[in-house]
């Protein structure tokens, strides 16, 4: 080999590695955004084929919400994650999980109002009906023309005694 050509490749080597060496701190954040895409793709898969079979639908929420799970082990402060997870508890019919899972959430989201107003209804079915007011009520303070949150809360009102 003529030394120009070693020269560039050992050249090429170094700026590899230094561009491997500035990048190496946000591989988890790549790879839990990868996880969430995973499991967001999943749960769509889950809502097109509703007519799949229920052992179907299981098998797919159950690895959407590995993947959620597994991108909360790389970036635990991921508040997509949590939100998908609490879409899996909910269709599983855990709504205590659920409503955990959206104040981790909502904690690290606190301006995301679709998250206030699921958490709201996490709490609305997990029989929380103060966290749930207090919520709605939040929801409406941030954002008073939400339709969502309004409706909720009547709701509430009609039915609490």
């Amino acid at each position: 080999m003529k030394p120009v050509r070693l020269q560039w490749l050992a050249h090429s080597l170094i700026l590899g590695g230094i561009f491997l060496m500035a990048i190496w701190p946000l591989h988890p954040l790549v790879l839990a955004r990868w996880y969430v895409a995973d499991g967001t793709r999943r749960m769509n898969q889950i809502q097109r084929d509703a007519g799949a079979s229920s052992e179907a639908q299981y098998a797919q929420a159950l690895q959407a919400g590995q993947a959620f799970q597994t991108a909360l082990r790389w970036d635990p402060l991921n508040a997509r994650a949590y939100a998908g997870l609490a879409e899996i508890y909910r269709m599983w019919g855990d709504a205590n999980s659920a409503a955990r899972a959206l104040s981790r959430a909502c904690a690290l989201a606190p301006r995301d109002v679709a998250l206030l107003v699921r958490l709201g209804d996490a709490f609305r079915d997990a029989g929380q009906t103060e966290l749930a007011t207090a919520t709605y009520t939040r929801v409406l303070a941030v954002q008073p023309n939400n339709a969502a949150a309004a409706q909720a809360l009547e709701a509430l009102k009609a039915t609490t005694p």
